[in-house]
């Protein structure tokens, strides 16, 4: 089993020490941990919440990441105690889903912000600056405010969304629904980290009058479909995917134009050598005269091929220096 890293308490001063069981585990045995002086979630926690929370260690500690944070949750339900979500996010993080990740520390930063000491904002911070390269953001414009909003089929709130959603690489379905609305979805794909904004707009829904009847009915006809959304994948991951192979063939270019160059400066310094040997007292011969604008020609050609060469193989080599992000360890440590 992995072991994970948490903190506990030696002789008044903090030392770092290494256990393999969940959070619950980790804070009952080390005592007081060093984010607050408040009494552990395995004392603190009680009847229904309490039960929910040792499952989850349980689980946590066989790294059933899945089924641990289902029941961190429902203690999180129970009792609203914001350290639950640091230990859902460290289930997150197990499962490799790094934009809940992203969402259950920033939940955890807003809810347990009076409490939350200097120490763990640092460490959550430097997480989130972590997953900045594992995730991608999308900006939602809808234009009703109210409107629910769904991603893969869960629920990310209403709009309008103060903040951006923050989701794993790969396709995301995004739904709105609102009274009187027609619903509306959009199938995105993010292939790399930075920002992509989407835009969904909602048609109301149409109520017909059947003048035969007189009764009000529903009318069935589908909506118009509107402007396409301007929905714009995140341009570094579009970048980061051909900057490698392009840092190589400009290279490549760059050495071939710096040989060539160097192929006309021995050309010319050999034309410039029997020009002169035949052009004494600036007479030249035919011959001379040939050989001189012949070095003339090598001369420029070396120094175009050499600059363009030197230029072009500086741009391959700064694509080459700055490669494509593949992930990150994400620094989390087990607390509580």
């Amino acid at each position: 089993m992995r072991a994970l890293e948490w903190y506990s308490a030696c002789g008044g001063v903090f030392c770092a020490v290494a256990v393999a069981p969940a959070p619950a585990a980790a804070q009952d045995d080390a005592g007081t941990p060093p984010a607050a002086k408040r009494p552990s979630l395995g004392a603190s926690l009680e009847g229904a919440a309490r039960e929910s929370y040792l499952a989850a260690t349980a689980l946590f500690g066989n790294e059933d990441w899945a089924g641990a944070m289902a029941k961190y949750g429902d203690a999180y339900d129970a009792s609203g105690d914001a350290r639950l979500l640091y230990d859902m996010a460290l289930c997150a993080r197990g499962m490799h889903a790094y934009g809940q990740t992203w969402s259950l520390l920033t939940r955890f930063e807003r809810e347990d912000a009076n409490d939350l000491d200097a120490g763990t904002r640092a460490e959550v911070d430097a997480a989130l600056t972590q997953l900045e390269d594992l995730v991608g953001k999308v900006d939602l414009d809808v234009g009703e405010a109210g409107a629910s909003v769904a991603v893969d089929g869960r629920d990310a709130g209403v709009t309008p969304r103060p903040e951006p959603l923050v989701l794993d690489f790969g396709t995301h379905s995004i739904s709105v629904t609102k009274s009187g609305f027609e619903p509306a979805a959009r199938t995105i794909e993010l292939d790399g980290p930075g920002r992509t904004r989407v835009v969904i707009e909602l048609a109301p829904r149409v109520v017909a009058t059947a003048a035969a009847t007189g009764a009000n009915v529903e009318a069935s006809r589908g909506v118009v479909p509107p402007r396409p959304p301007d929905v714009r994948a995140a341009s570094a991951g579009a970048w980061q995917a051909w900057k490698t192979p392009a840092g190589w063939a400009l290279a490549g270019v760059g050495a071939g134009a710096i040989a060539v160059g160097s192929v006309f400066g021995v050309e010319f310094i050999s034309d410039n050598r029997e020009s002169r040997a035949q052009c004494p007292a600036n007479r030249c011969s035919p011959g001379g005269y040939a050989k001189n604008q012949a070095a003339r020609v090598a001369a420029y050609v070396a120094d175009v091929g050499i600059l363009a060469g030197v230029a072009t193989t500086a741009c391959g080599v700064y694509f080459l220096a700055t490669p494509t992000p593949r992930g990150a360890a994400i620094s989390l440590r087990g607390r509580w």
